[in-house]
């Protein structure tokens, strides 16, 4: 089984790699480099689940992905082919983004975190979700907020998540969609219907 789990992994790695070499080349400044519309960086462990939301955010908007390949066991194998391919698209990176881009990077999400904590805040002082957040952590659960910026500055659209039942089966629900103005500190109900995500 251990020896199947292996093969599938290693034809994932060589299906990325190839996806990666079958993209156009252009020629720009008599370098050649490939033109990726996203730059996916493969990652193992755990993730830091407080910043994952700002760090998905700011990584959409510079055309980057981080693609969780293992949990927090790997072996040599997996971590060599994961440094293998993420040194080719680091390579393209600082080809597009420049030579302190990850530095650059990492500023953004800490500004896009702190944003999201301004929002979080807002949310929680509501008497509705605090209520629902309260009545969650009872059974050690709590409410989740995935935050997604609009085209307006300052306005988010917001889901609200946790743990529910749907027709009877404990399912991860939305709770609560809303759209928050965090610099006028308004938030606007958009649904309170529980839908699955």
């Amino acid at each position: 089984m251990r020896k199947c789990c292996l093969l599938i992994f290693t034809l994932f790695l060589i299906l990325i790699e190839i996806s990666c070499n079958d993209k156009p080349v252009e020629q720009k400044a008599g370098n050649d480099f490939l033109m990726l519309d996203t730059l996916r960086f493969l990652t193992y462990g755990m993730p830091n689940f407080e910043k994952q939301n700002a760090e998905n955010i700011i990584a959409k908007k510079w055309g980057i992905e981080f693609y969780a390949v293992a949990g927090c066991i790997v072996t040599n194998k997996l971590v060599d082919s994961v440094e293998k391919h993420n040194k080719r698209i680091e390579n393209l990176a600082i080809q597009r983004f420049g030579k302190n881009w990850e530095d650059k990077f990492r500023k953004e999400v800490d500004i896009e975190f702190e944003t999201e904590q301004k929002i979080k805040t807002l949310l929680t002082s509501l008497k509705y979700i605090a209520k629902k957040d309260a009545d969650l952590e009872k059974d050690g659960n709590g409410l989740h907020f995935y935050m997604s910026p609009t085209d307006s500055p300052s306005i988010y659209n917001v889901s609200v998540s946790g743990w529910g039942k749907i027709n009877g089966r404990d399912e991860w629900v939305s709770y609560y969609r809303l759209t928050v103005n965090y610099s006028k500190k308004k938030v606007s109900l958009i649904s309170n219907e529980v839908i699955k995500e």
